[in-house]
């Protein structure tokens, strides 16, 4: 029997790569929309999952949710409202 780590990056996101698992946020992976412009947003887990970022109006917003499956609907309209794109990465 052959075992593999549990820490790889087929833990942390899916096998196609588009969604980022609770494992994955644990670890320090995030979402982000946009740049460091406005508008922009971050999905991130600190104990529940969180977005925050600026709006169009550059008005600053913080969103909490418990369970990840809402958190990303609403990154996902957000991004789609505001025609961008979302994309992974990791923190320092």
């Amino acid at each position: 029997m052959v075992h593999k780590p549990i820490n790889t990056d087929t833990h942390r996101e899916t096998t196609n790569g588009e969604r980022t698992t609770p494992y994955g946020f644990s670890c320090g992976y995030v979402k982000r929309v946009g740049d460091n412009d406005y508008p922009s947003a971050t999905l991130d887990k600190q104990g529940c999952y969180n977005i925050r970022g600026f709006d169009r109006e550059r008005v600053r917003f913080w969103v909490q949710f418990e369970y990840l499956t809402e958190a990303r609907k609403y990154l996902a309209k957000f991004a789609k409202d505001n025609g961008l794109t979302i994309r992974t990465t990791i923190l320092p």
